[in-house]
């Protein structure tokens, strides 16, 4: 009987260890990088609540200062597979309505790179520092505004088309 009981704790034990590797797996692959890293190639539209701080300067008529804001972000991106990408970005509320685009007109091109995996995430090193992408399906991701920003939030991004490389 004793025999027995062990025989099937060994069992027991080596199935969970197998089940557990095969979760392990999946929730966080080893082959999760290059296959994030295909998966952002292309355009994306994304929209999101952004809030922080906005310094403005004195000027003439204007006495400056520091105002905590909150706006709306649409954001629409483009990732090309050699490592270049464009941004545009839109922000409104809060009486403040601002515009900005990476790259600049007549500036080299922007770069992106990957910087990590771990089963969906995908950190990437852009203009505003390392975004961490989290993503739900290959065409949908969640981009949470990295620390070196100077603003917080998410915005969600989903698929608008194919990259024209």
């Amino acid at each position: 009987m004793q025999r027995k009981t062990k025989r099937f704790l060994a069992i027991a034990v080596l199935l969970s260890l197998g089940v557990g590797t095969v979760v392990w797996l999946f929730q966080w692959p080893p082959w999760g990088s290059p296959a994030l890293e295909k998966r952002l190639l292309g355009r994306w539209q994304g929209s999101g609540t952004v809030s922080g701080d906005l310094t403005i300067a004195p000027a003439s008529e204007i006495a400056g200062g520091t105002a905590s804001i909150t706006t709306t972000c649409t954001v629409q991106a483009e990732f090309n597979p050699d490592g270049t990408y464009t941004w545009k970005e839109q922000h409104q509320g809060d009486s403040v309505s601002m515009n900005f685009w990476v790259p600049k007109e007549d500036a080299s091109p922007a770069r992106w790179e990957v910087v990590g995996a771990q089963g969906n995430e995908l950190t990437v090193r852009i203009h505003s520092g390392e975004a961490v992408f989290h993503f739900q399906d290959k065409d949908a991701f969640t981009m949470t505004l990295p620390e070196s920003a100077e603003a917080s939030g998410t915005i969600t991004f989903r698929r608008s088309g194919t990259s024209k490389n």
